[in-house]
């Protein structure tokens, strides 16, 4: 019996954000936020919740902004490369 492979249209491509450092400090930003909102909602320390929250911001921004630098380094190192 002979093997088919289906086939897709492609999907066309993702217009890729101008901001990406913008974005990911945004986007945690806001997960620091449900962070505290979860901790007041159930009554946690909200103290507690805003340490946490802030030590996950600038943690999680930190990582997205060292794997962006890392991926453009690379693309850059590939557009070079013969």
């Amino acid at each position: 019996m002979a093997r088919r492979i289906l086939r897709w249209p492609s999907a066309p491509p993702v217009a890729r954000s101008g901001h990406p450092y913008r974005d990911a400090a945004l986007l945690h930003a806001a997960l620091a936020g449900l962070i505290v909102a979860f901790a007041w909602l159930s009554g946690g320390s909200t103290g507690k919740a805003l340490v946490v929250a802030l030590a996950y911001l600038v943690a999680a921004t930190a990582w997205s902004w060292f794997r962006l630098h890392q991926r453009r380094r690379r693309a850059a190192a590939a557009e070079h490369e013969p």
